[in-house]
């Protein structure tokens, strides 16, 4: 579970796929469906080397510091010296939209520079500072799962 203040799920539509937030998926296409057992099936596999490479590589006890670390370079200015994820869990995510065919393909320093609040930027009013989805693609609503203020 994470331990983080505000926990947002942002739903992700594949091309073809109409539907509403809490909407069933009783209507859709053959080839809708398709795509999306073929990229839960990518996204299954991302995960799975993904767990085995953080145990390999204990990263774990690594991301805190990815964290922080990230965090303290792009408030000073010096990310793009380094080659480390701004945010590790926003670079994650980018690495396994890449991997199921959802995200554009962009190179290893501009997935590092992704920060959180790049998914919730619509790419057809931003230049830049956005997660871009091929086309088709689309983030739904965004749902909030959980939110905490600091008193």
């Amino acid at each position: 579970m994470s331990k983080s203040r505000t926990v947002i799920l942002l739903p992700l539509s594949c091309p073809g796929e109409h539907r509403e937030y809490g909407e069933e998926d009783e209507a859709i296409s053959e080839k809708t469906q398709f795509l999306k057992n073929q990229t839960y099936n990518e996204l299954t596999k991302f995960r799975d080397k993904w767990l085995l490479d953080s145990k390999t590589q204990n990263y774990q006890s690594q991301h805190s510091y990815l964290s922080i670390m990230g965090s303290m370079l792009y408030l000073t200015g010096l990310y793009p010296t380094f080659p480390i994820p701004i945010s590790p869990s926003a670079w994650l995510v980018v690495q396994a939209l890449q991997e199921c065919g959802a995200a554009m393909k962009l190179n290893e320093k501009q997935s590092q520079q992704t920060k959180v609040e790049d998914f919730t930027r619509d790419g057809r009013f931003y230049e830049k500072d956005c997660v871009r989805l091929r086309p088709g693609w689309k983030f739904l609503s965004p749902v909030v799962m959980r939110e905490t203020s600091v008193s």
